[in-house]
């Protein structure tokens, strides 16, 4: 008797499980107007861009909302669409797989996890950014900043992004940046992200109306991304407080204890 498949494959899914099997290691992610039964990411092991729960954060849902879907697309790093339309926001897509009138196509752009940016355009609010991103000629040579923007440079040679390690909540990149320069990591911004350039705190700023920034130097740099929701914060800081007290304590009493 063969194994039960609680989601056994289906044609629509066949070119990203080829694609997921052929480079293990290769970033992109899909986008399903319809067509797959919820959470077939995490069992096939790749990324959605909405992925299945009704937690939104504000930022990322109105970056989905007002961009064109070519931009998100290529700012999220999308490798496949699934949809029941007839043709999608890509000329240049192929459709690799047809099931009961819905299509997986594959876009021709390279999906990119993180880039590194040598000019940069400041706005006061992620609004005023994403009605930039709207018509920007340049998504990625450009960095596209919430706040104040960072000095930076132009390039002067070769360079490098890599993902050393991932995991939810956790990234850690090794870069090669020629010049001063803005790194932007394809990954939602929310308040509780935290970076550290070499060690060094840095600030994490909303980069493409929705996403990771962060300044680098010139030179090797060694990035760590870590979130925590502020929301626990208090709570841990009130955990941290008792545990110091009741520690405290026990120390006193121990001291009254000795003859």
């Amino acid at each position: 008797m063969p194994a039960y498949e609680a989601t056994p494959p289906r044609a629509l899914l066949e070119p990203i499980l080829q694609s997921r099997a052929t480079a293990p290691e290769r970033f992109f992610r899909v986008v399903d107007d319809q067509g797959l039964p919820g959470h077939v990411g995490c069992l096939y092991g790749f990324s959605h861009i909405d992925g299945r729960t009704p937690i939104k954060l504000a930022t990322y849902a109105a970056f989905r909302e007002r961009l064109p879907e070519r931009v998100q697309w290529l700012l999220l790093g999308v490798g496949f669409v699934v949809s029941g339309r007839d043709a999608i926001d890509d000329r240049s897509a192929v459709a690799v797989a047809e099931e009961a009138g819905t299509r997986t196509f594959q876009l021709t752009t390279v999906p990119q996890r993180a880039w590194l940016s040598h000019t940069t355009v400041s706005a006061p609010d992620p609004e005023a950014v994403l009605a930039m991103l709207h018509e920007a000629a340049d998504l990625f040579g450009t960095a596209w900043l919430v706040g104040d923007a960072p000095a930076v440079a132009p390039a002067t040679g070769s360079e490098s992004v890599a993902i050393e390690s991932e995991r939810p909540g956790a990234l850690v990149l090794t870069v090669e940046a020629s010049a001063p320069a803005v790194l932007t990591v394809s990954e939602a911004y929310a308040p509780g992200w935290a970076a550290t350039v070499n060690g060094e705190p840095a600030k994490v700023q909303i980069s493409a109306g929705a996403l990771l920034g962060v300044a680098v130097p010139a030179g090797p740099s060694h990035v760590v991304l870590t979130y925590s929701p502020v929301e626990l914060l208090p709570a841990r800081l009130a955990s941290a407080l008792t545990l110091a007290g009741a520690l405290a304590l026990l120390a006193f009493g121990r001291r009254r204890a000795v003859p």
